[in-house]
């Protein structure tokens, strides 16, 4: 279970961003982005997919790679959340059309 769980505070809010991250979210997009391609972004979460559903095996079977990976998850959650505050942005503003 997530710890994110326990703490209702944490509910439908980033919490990894900072400040500046909340106010200028596209700079967590664009070095998101700048870290990983759109093919990097399919070819790891097919790597992941494979791994997760059919074996105990690489591509992260030693820590460097499994570090690459938390790594990845880590800067994903924060696109995410960035992502939310743009939408919410987006949602507060009565000018932009809603899609």
């Amino acid at each position: 279970m997530s710890e994110f769980l326990n703490h209702p505070e944490f509910y439908n809010r980033p919490v990894c961003l900072t400040d500046d991250e909340i106010n200028f979210p596209i700079t967590v997009i664009d070095r998101f982005f700048t870290d990983y391609s759109l093919s990097d972004i399919r070819t790891i979460h097919d790597e992941i997919e494979e791994v997760c559903m059919t074996t105990d095996s690489p591509p992260f079977a030693n820590g460097s790679q499994r570090s690459d990976f938390l790594f990845y998850l880590n800067n994903l959650i924060r696109l995410v959340e960035a992502a939310f505050v743009v939408a919410e942005l987006k949602s507060q503003r009565k000018d932009i059309p809603k899609s």
